[in-house]
């Protein structure tokens, strides 16, 4: 995976503060604790689907909200299949590594759930890649 964070880092995609326990997302604008497990896995899928999957940054948002949910419910990522992101493709819903099957099956209820409100037609849920 860190070959993966230095290439977003080289590429301008992302960056952290000095002591690493901040990142920002440079396209998306978003700052957020690196520290936070969830958000190392948010960081790499976000990376994967730029480098992997060719998805264009500026069609990735972060931290979506979600309309008819929960009033702060906020979807981890949403790709969009246009510039102007009025059409959701893809909600990627991420946790934490070490989460057991029941948190992992909640996860797979709460993306499914967001991407419907969103009208997305895919959902990913991870909790991580390796």
């Amino acid at each position: 995976m860190m070959e993966l964070i230095e290439r977003g880092e080289q590429e301008s995609l992302l960056r952290f503060d000095e002591g690493r326990k901040f990142i920002t997302y440079m396209v998306a604008g978003k700052r957020q604790r690196y520290t936070d497990p969830e958000e190392q896995v948010r960081a790499e899928i976000y990376l994967r689907l730029i480098f992997d999957y060719d998805y264009e940054a500026k069609r990735i948002e972060l931290e979506r909200i979600v309309p008819r949910r929960t009033p702060s419910d906020l979807a981890d990522i949403v790709v969009f299949s246009d510039d102007k992101h009025k059409s959701p493709w893809i909600v990627v819903e991420c946790k934490k590594q070490e989460i057991s099957d029941a948190e992992f099956m909640q996860a797979v209820e709460q993306g499914f759930g967001n991407a419907n409100s969103l009208s997305a037609p895919y959902l990913i849920v991870t909790s991580g890649l390796n």
